[in-house]
């Protein structure tokens, strides 16, 4: 019985470090670029500020007032406003992974920003599934309808 446990401890996947990508993913990250929002780099190259919401880019005073703003925040009301204005991405060293301070970066480790950046900087590229979905809309409510019949015999 021991010998059988000690076979199968040796037969196990490997570890993952970096995150698993979806379509889905490579599809909105598509949609992102499309939009045509611009970085901000910082000197050392590796950091990349992106403007969030509706905003195409940020200046140079944007984002010195936001990094004041995020050190002398005195609520933590401020700080989360502060914190969901800009999106810090890190470009990943060695081929991995960029990662990103927005709310799906943080859970997920990866989201349309970090697929950008990579996207961007000639490590990552997206597949052609991704590029043919329907660009400005999105699915309709409810249960998707019932295929019909191809082809249907007539008597």
């Amino acid at each position: 019985m021991i010998k059988e446990w000690s076979l199968d401890a040796t037969d196990r996947r490997p570890f993952h470090e970096e995150p698993s990508v979806s379509t889905r993913h490579y599809r909105d990250a598509w949609m992102y670029m499309q939009e045509g929002k611009e970085p901000l780099y910082l000197d050392d190259g590796r950091t990349m500020f992106l403007p969030a919401g509706s905003k195409k880019g940020l200046t140079v005073e944007e984002l010195s007032a936001y990094i004041q703003a995020m050190d002398s925040c005195e609520s933590f009301e401020q700080y989360a406003e502060q914190l969901f204005a800009v999106w810090v991405v890190k470009a990943g060293e060695n081929g991995q992974m960029a990662t990103c301070s927005c709310p799906v970066g943080m859970k997920q480790r990866v989201c349309k920003h970090a697929i950008t950046v990579g996207v961007w900087k000639g490590t990552i590229t997206i597949p052609d599934v991704a590029k043919h979905a329907v660009i400005g809309q999105k699915r309709k409510r409810g249960r998707p309808t019932a295929t019909r019949p191809a082809l249907v015999r007539q008597d």
